[in-house]
């Protein structure tokens, strides 16, 4: 069994939290409650980032790590593909989990290339 990282775990919750977030931002006001577009970018993403740091965590390829990349940069861009950039709460939350889901991939692809030349 392949070696654990915190970053499996991390990514993970950003899923959940992906996943969870049109509610959460939306709390503070009702009209900020995401629809259509922006409510199934961030469902769809939140349920991929979460599923594949659950399999970067039991599996041993480092695939889900590449898979997990290509999500972030999605995320990162979705608000101006998308056209959601004009709701501040959603584009700088899918922005920002994009940010660090990518810095993430990248972190925990090279550790475990070095770890694997070592």
């Amino acid at each position: 069994m392949k070696k654990q990282l915190w970053q499996d775990w991390t990514m993970t919750a950003i899923g959940i939290w992906l996943f969870l977030s049109p509610w959460a931002l939306a709390i503070a006001r009702a009209d900020l409650f995401p629809v259509g577009v922006v409510l199934w970018n961030m469902l769809a993403s939140g349920v991929v980032v979460a599923l594949l740091g659950v399999l970067a965590l039991i599996g041993k390829a480092v695939w889900e790590e590449w898979v997990e990349m290509l999500t972030g940069v999605w995320l990162l861009v979705s608000p101006w593909i998308l056209g959601f950039g004009d709701q501040p709460a959603m584009a700088w939350n899918a922005s920002l989990c994009g940010l660090t889901v990518i810095a993430l991939s990248v972190w925990s692809i090279s550790r475990r290339q070095s770890e694997s030349h070592a």
